[in-house]
C-alpha cells in the first residue's frame, strides 16, 4: 500500500520540483515539514533560492531576500532580542 504524501510533499511533487521517489523516501523518515525540507536541501534535490522563487510565483506571495539588506542598517534598538528571538522578527527600518 502506497502512502499519502503531506501537503507540502504534495505540493512539491505537483510542482516538479523534486522528483516523487525522492520525496516518497524523505517522507518515510520525516515527521514534520521542516525535517523534510532539510532532507530536500541536504540531498541538494533543490536550492532554497530555487523553491523561495518557485512559491513566490506560484502562489502569488512576494519574495523578500534578507540577504540583500546590509545587516548594519538594522535599527537594532527598536525591540529587544528576547522579543526578535522568541518571534522570529526583525525590524528593518522605523517610520
Amino acid at each position: 500500500m502506497s502512502k499519502t504524501l503531506p501537503p507540502l510533499a504534495q505540493t512539491l511533487s505537483n510542482l516538479e520540483l523534486v522528483p516523487k521517489e525522492d520525496l516518497v523516501s524523505i517522507v518515510e523518515n520525516a515527521t514534520t515539514s521542516k525535517e523534510i525540507l532539510q532532507s530536500i536541501f541536504e540531498r541538494k534535490l533543490v536550492s532554497s533560492h530555487t523553491l523561495s522563487k518557485e512559491f513566490s510565483s506560484r502562489f502569488g506571495s512576494p519574495l523578500f531576500d534578507i540577504e540583500a539588506i546590509d545587516p548594519s542598517a538594522f535599527p537594532t534598538d527598536l525591540i529587544e532580542l528576547k522579543l526578535v528571538e522568541r518571534h522570529s522578527v526583525l525590524p528593518l527600518y522605523r517610520h
